[in-house]
């Protein structure tokens, strides 16, 4: 089975290749725009369909695999920070409480006529971390381009007091909810 990872994004790159799964990566611009009217699972599989389809109708023979990640405290989406005080705004209200990270997951093959969009949710619980580590993180330059201004795969970890669920949820890919859908839809199974 022939796939294409529709992001940009290294992370996703990365855990694909960790599952050897031969892929190639191209991406379509689409407009990421939230919809603060639906609730943050069916934001983040709207725009995974977006991205996925887009790039469907340019390769109808080929599974189309995409992702999109948010982060939500409070009812509130975090998306990506814009500069540095965005970024320790967002810190400090994820500091010291539990957040969910969402991510919409969309597999298409137009020839195969299957498009099948889903999502995984996990909890993280943020240690009460100073204002100077969370200073000092930024200056790190890691949450830049992240949602919710972190990467727990990197030292954004070490913010982190302990998560419930898909640990690969919070990188962007949900792994095993990706290879269920593989087995379930396309009877490709990653082992």
């Amino acid at each position: 089975m022939e796939f294409i990872l529709a992001s940009k994004s290294p992370r996703r790159k990365e855990i694909l290749n960790m599952l050897n799964i031969k892929f190639m990566q191209t991406v379509k611009e689409t407009a990421e725009e939230i919809d603060v009217s639906i609730n943050p699972q069916n934001n983040a599989m709207s725009i995974a369909y977006q991205k996925a389809y887009e790039i469907a109708k340019e390769y109808p023979d080929k599974t189309i695999i995409a992702a999109d990640t948010i982060v939500v405290i409070d009812g509130n989406i975090l998306g990506k920070p814009r500069d540095s005080e965005e970024a320790l705004n967002m810190l400090k209200s994820l500091n010291n409480r539990e957040h969910f990270v969402y991510s919409g997951l969309a597999l298409i093959n137009l020839e195969m006529n299957i498009k099948i969009v889903d999502y995984e949710k996990t909890s993280v619980i943020f240690k009460n971390n100073s204002n100077n580590i969370l200073e000092n993180y930024i200056l790190t330059g890691e949450p830049f381009g992240k949602a919710g201004a972190y990467a727990i795969q990197g030292i954004g970890t070490l913010l982190v007091s302990k998560f419930n669920g898909c640990f690969f949820n919070v990188i962007g890919l949900p792994i095993n909810r990706l290879n269920s859908i593989l087995i379930k839809h396309f009877n490709y199974n990653i082992l």
